[in-house]
């Protein structure tokens, strides 16, 4: 599965998996320890693939009893203790819940300090963003470059970049531009993401991924920047993720949200009604795509519900006004979305209802 990105594979190994650890029931050795730890990464593909929060949940399970029963000095604790910080860490992404990513946080931190080579140096970076994008706490973010500059081998480091750390730094370094506002982070940004791109083979199930996530890094210099090419360019890559990507993929919610705002930043720039009307299909794609308790939900709708008002401008029609503000009044009420995108959602709905 991680070569050819076929969701087959994941089933199969989970039924064989555990077809292997019912043979070996009431033993706790080698092989079983082996199996268990591969069901649970099996598990947690299967969530980044299908998004379902039980193979999430069974991902924590099995990797905790796995470091609860062995020792800190077998060959194989580091690697499930990492496994364990990812799976919380998506747990995290998908809940909002910040025992979760304090957790995961806390592992990695125990990790870098058994693993001076950094094997796993990535998922601590990952993990302090991810809190960072929850309460907003910069040291978070700045703790988080640091890590992935060095699990990169990013200047100091010398290291070989692999592209599943490329596509995290990049992702740290667009979100310490939105904070500091310094262009050079969002070209290394940009930079990073496309080498990460490069090095991925379309077979790989990862492209979708990384290509929306070149998508929005472009979007962002585009929107923040001028650079109207580099919107035209994300059109083209963020319409190629869609393309490829199998309609049950958690990651067509993200090419739908990415492309609606895309369309948006174009509107913004040349004023055609036709990218305004792509942008409300594909945030409406976006918001049916992204289930109740999902985090990035409220983001969706606060951005519909500004692509709404900006066709009531066009229009003047009454349906569109109300349709801006019923998305802004169902962004307020996502209780798992984090402070800032609530905030943002309660601004904007504000600023509408001041300019009607």
């Amino acid at each position: 599965y991680r070569k050819c990105g076929e969701y087959k594979y994941i089933e199969d190994a989970i039924e064989t998996l555990r077809g292997a650890i019912e043979d070996n029931a009431g033993k706790y050795h080698v092989e079983k320890l082996g199996c268990l730890k591969e069901l649970g990464e099996a598990h947690l593909l299967r969530f980044i693939r299908l998004g379902s929060l039980v193979d999430v949940e069974t991902s924590v399970s099995i990797l905790q009893q796995i470091v609860d029963n062995i020792s800190d000095e077998h060959q194989e604790y580091l690697s499930c203790l990492a496994t364990l910080g990812n799976s919380l860490s998506f747990r995290f992404e998908r809940l909002g819940e910040i025992s979760d990513i304090d957790n995961a946080i806390s592992i990695f931190k125990r990790i870098a300090k058994a693993d001076p080579d950094q094997v796993y140096g990535s998922g601590l970076g990952n993990a302090l963003t991810l809190r960072f994008q929850h309460l907003g706490e910069l040291e978070d973010l700045e703790d988080a470059v640091g890590c992935l500059r060095k699990a990169t081998g990013s200047p100091p480091y010398g290291k070989p970049a692999s592209p599943d750390d490329l596509n995290s730094l990049a992702f740290t370094l667009w979100t310490l531009y939105r904070n500091h506002k310094n262009p050079r982070d969002l070209d290394e940004a940009i930079e990073a993401m496309e080498h990460a791109v490069a090095l991925t083979n379309d077979s790989n199930h990862e492209i979708s991924n990384r290509l929306s996530n070149l998508g929005a890094v472009l979007m962002i210099r585009s929107s923040l920047a001028g650079h109207e090419q580099d919107i035209e360019t994300a059109i083209s890559v963020l319409s190629r993720a869609a393309e490829i990507t199998p309609k049950d993929h958690p990651v067509m919610k993200r090419c739908f949200r990415n492309l609606g705002e895309a369309f948006s930043t174009r509107f913004d720039l040349h004023k055609n009604p036709e990218d305004l009307q792509k942008a409300i299909l594909n945030l409406l794609k976006a918001v049916d795509a992204h289930p109740d308790d999902d985090v990035a939900k409220a983001q969706c709708l606060s951005r519909l519900g500004v692509a709404f008002h900006e066709r009531f401008k066009l229009s003047k029609k009454a349906l569109d006004s109300e349709y801006a503000s019923l998305s802004f009044l169902e962004a307020l009420q996502q209780e798992s979305a984090p402070r800032t995108d609530l905030f943002t959602a309660s601004v904007r709905w504000v600023d509408m209802m001041l300019k009607c």
